[in-house]
C-alpha cells in the first residue's frame, strides 16, 4: 500500500469516529399533576352569602347547617328570606344544608333568584337539592327542577304554569282550603304535573305562607318532613 492510500485510510477512519452518534442524557420531563374535582359538597360558613354578584342582580342568601342534602327555601313573592328562617334552622338540625331567599314581585325574576341558587350551591360541590318555595318562589321552583342536582320540589300556594308532564322527581303540592285567590290554581296544575306527586289541601285556613305547615292537628311539619326525607338522594 503506498503511503498516500495509508494517510487517507487513517483520515476516513478518524472522521467516521468524530461523526458517530452519542447516546444523549437521560432528561428529566415533569409529568403534570391533575387535581381531581371534590366529590362532596364543600363545607359552607353558616350566615349572609352572596348567590349573584352580577352588577346590577346582587342577590343574597342566608345558609343554615352543613348536610350534604341542600334545601333552597324561596320566599313568597316581596318576602325577603327571613320568613323561611324558623323552618331553615330545623332543616338544619335534621342535618340538611338550608339556603333561604328572597323573591320579588315579578315571578321571572324570582325564578332567575332560584337560578342563581342552584349555580351556587353547584358550584359548591352540592350533588342533591331540594326545592321548596312558596307563590312565586315556588314557581322559581317549578320552572328550574330540571336542574340535573334536583331531587325533589315542593310547591306552597302555586300559581305557576311550568311544564311538569315529564319531570320524573317527586313533586308535592301544597294549598289552604280558604285561599281562594291561588288554591284553585294549584288544583288545576297539580293533574298535569308527572309522577310521583302528592297534592294536600289543608282544610279550614287561608294561610299562604310557612305557617301552614303548622296548620293546628293536621301534622302537615310531619308530612313536609317526610316528603323532604324520601326525595333526598343524597
Amino acid at each position: 500500500m503506498s503511503t498516500k492510500s495509508f494517510t487517507l485510510l487513517i483520515i476516513s477512519a478518524l472522521l467516521a469516529s468524530c461523526t458517530s452518534t452519542a447516546t444523549p442524557a437521560p432528561t428529566n420531563i415533569p409529568t403534570a399533576t391533575i387535581t381531581p374535582a371534590p366529590s362532596t359538597a364543600t363545607p359552607l360558613p353558616e350566615g349572609i352569602v352572596v348567590i349573584n354578584d352580577t352588577p346590577g342582580q346582587l342577590v343574597g342568601g342566608n345558609l343554615y347547617g352543613h348536610g350534604r342534602t341542600a334545601v333552597i327555601l324561596a320566599s313568597r313573592g316581596g318576602y325577603n328570606r327571613g320568613e323561611w328562617s324558623q323552618y331553615a334552622q330545623i332543616l338544619a338540625d335534621q342535618g340538611y344544608t338550608a339556603l333561604t331567599i328572597g323573591s320579588q314581585d315579578s315571578e321571572a325574576l324570582t325564578i332567575s333568584y332560584v337560578y342563581y341558587a342552584i349555580l351556587f350551591l353547584r358550584k359548591n360541590n352540592f350533588k342533591h337539592i331540594l326545592c321548596v318555595g312558596i307563590s312565586n318562589g315556588a314557581s322559581g321552583c317549578a320552572f328550574n327542577a330540571q336542574e340535573p342536582e334536583i331531587d325533589g320540589i315542593v310547591l306552597i300556594t302555586y300559581h305557576g304554569s311550568a311544564n311538569l308532564s315529564k319531570n320524573p322527581i317527586p313533586k308535592l303540592f301544597l294549598g289552604a282550603e280558604l285561599d281562594n285567590t291561588y288554591r284553585p290554581v294549584t288544583e288545576k296544575e297539580y293533574p298535569k304535573a308527572a309522577d310521583p306527586k302528592e297534592l294536600i289541601i289543608v282544610p279550614g285556613t287561608a294561610e299562604t305562607g310557612p305557617l301552614l305547615l303548622d296548620t293546628p292537628n293536621q301534622h302537615i311539619r310531619e308530612k313536609f318532613l317526610d316528603f323532604l326525607k324520601t326525595s333526598a338522594s343524597g
